[in-house]
């Protein structure tokens, strides 16, 4: 299976040292918008957070990913928000995020990292990830990362719905540090939260998962 990560608004591919994944440039997925950097006091963490691309002319702008599986195949999809004053506005714009023809968020942006995932079953052999401009500034935007997914996880997700993930939570875990699975599971990141009133047995980590559920809505329905 073929794992897809996107570094928006970077001019090379390279490997990051920390999580070992393989960033892509844009270039291959867009043909519009503006390549910009974070500005370097908001000290993003990671390369991946250092490079965004922006979008300040045309009402829609799509990444189009050719998958591995095809249709119908199950995917997680995770895109990733960091306003850090690029354009020296002060001022973090708000847009619409869609897959395909159907809006998957509004995204309201901060100088705190925003991310959004998706459990979906794609409907077509591409999967479009778009920024659609309403009038609230202009839309940006830093990763993208597409993984395959086993068929069997996730049954809630199936090709009318999809799922917006909530809350990913690794309790009792040994130290602070954020998880993140290696690319064979999936690329998941779990933060760490107290288990306040529960003894853990043998010192092993309980993981929850939160999704809701992101009925499909077609533009104009």
């Amino acid at each position: 299976m073929r794992f897809i990560s996107i570094d928006c608004g970077c001019n090379e591919s390279y490997v990051d040292g920390t999580t070992t994944i393989e960033y892509k440039s844009d270039d291959q997925y867009i043909s519009t918008g503006e390549t910009h950097h974070v500005s370097p006091e908001y000290n993003p963490d990671g390369r991946a957070l250092q490079t965004l691309r922006s979008f300040p002319t045309g009402v829609r702008n799509c990444y189009d990913i050719d998958i591995s599986k095809g249709k119908g195949g199950k995917y997680l999809l995770r895109t990733v928000f960091y306003y850090g004053n690029y354009d020296g506005l002060n001022s973090a714009p708000e847009f619409d995020l869609y897959v395909g023809v159907n809006l998957w968020a509004v995204v309201r942006t901060s100088n705190n990292k925003t991310v959004f995932e998706l459990v979906m079953v794609a409907q077509t052999n591409t999967v479009s990830v778009c920024l659609v401009n309403t009038e609230k500034g202009t839309p940006y935007i830093l990763t993208i990362e597409l993984r395959p997914l086993s068929d069997a996880l996730y049954p809630a997700a199936t090709y009318n719905t999809s799922l917006t993930f909530q809350r990913r939570a690794n309790f009792a875990a040994a130290t602070n540090e954020i998880l993140r699975g290696r690319e064979g599971k999936s690329a998941r990141v779990w933060t760490v939260e107290a288990l306040i009133g529960h003894v853990v047995k043998g010192g092993l980590a309980t993981e929850v998962e939160t999704f809701t559920t992101a009925c499909r809505r077609e533009v104009g329905n």
